[in-house]
């Protein structure tokens, strides 16, 4: 529990289900995808830190629903081919991280660093099964990030500079994305270490978008957080 301390969740002002994911970049601002918020009123989203079993509050007693003061959709963010598709969240108030680390955020990537050929985890609260029920738990899985060239020859010119790809040609681990309707991984984390020694890591994309769920040949898309 609380092995990535960065995730959050987005809920409704009155509910407890994720309908998205994000990531904590700062003791205010959280990071998610733009699909997910644009066009919502900042008071009508709940930034959850602190979560891993959403539908009850005994598992851990740091969990703390957050009211949001500002969305910040990316400018070039298209609805129509998801180029962009990122967005910013602002806290009313700063979050105050403890010493356990239990909250904190996640460091962002280097400038430049295409992170081609590392192995990334995502996490979030989507559907394991294409059309299956959503989980209760935060799930994590991890998936070779490829190359841009690699992924146009299963999505072709969808794939901008402004995306990455993630995921087993074979099929079998992905997440779930809200393009197809499965709530709760869209807009969270997709992190690789930041270093050889493997003491921390970046945040290297947001869950975007694809075809289906971990199908052959379809791996799962997200925006590149390096280039914006």
């Amino acid at each position: 529990m609380h092995e990535y301390p960065w995730q959050v969740a987005l809920t409704s002002t009155t509910g407890t289900r994720p309908f998205c994911g994000g990531s904590i970049i700062s003791d205010q601002w959280n990071l998610t995808a733009a699909h997910c918020v644009s066009g919502s009123q900042p008071s009508s989203v709940i930034v959850v830190i602190g979560e891993h079993i959403w539908n009850t509050t005994a598992e851990t007693n740091v969990t703390q629903r957050r009211a949001a003061s500002q969305i910040m959709v990316h400018s070039g963010y298209n609805r129509n081919t998801q180029d962009n598709d990122i967005a910013l969240i602002k806290l009313t108030s700063p979050i105050t991280f403890p010493a356990d680390n239990t909250i904190a955020p996640v460091c962002l990537p280097a400038p430049g660093n295409l992170y081609d050929s590392v192995t990334a985890t995502v996490t979030g609260w989507g559907t394991t099964t294409s059309g299956g029920s959503q989980p209760v738990n935060l799930y994590e899985v991890d998936v070779p990030k490829m190359t841009n060239s690699q992924c146009q020859q299963y999505y072709g010119s969808a794939i901008t500079t402004n995306m990455i790809c993630a995921g087993l040609a074979a099929g079998g681990k992905d997440q779930t994305h809200k393009s197809n309707y499965f709530p709760g991984d869209s807009g969270g984390p997709l992190v690789t270490y930041g270093n050889a020694a493997q003491t921390y890591m970046v945040l290297i994309g947001a869950v975007s978008w694809g075809n289906g769920c971990a199908l052959p040949n379809y791996p799962g898309v997200y925006t590149r957080v390096g280039s914006k």
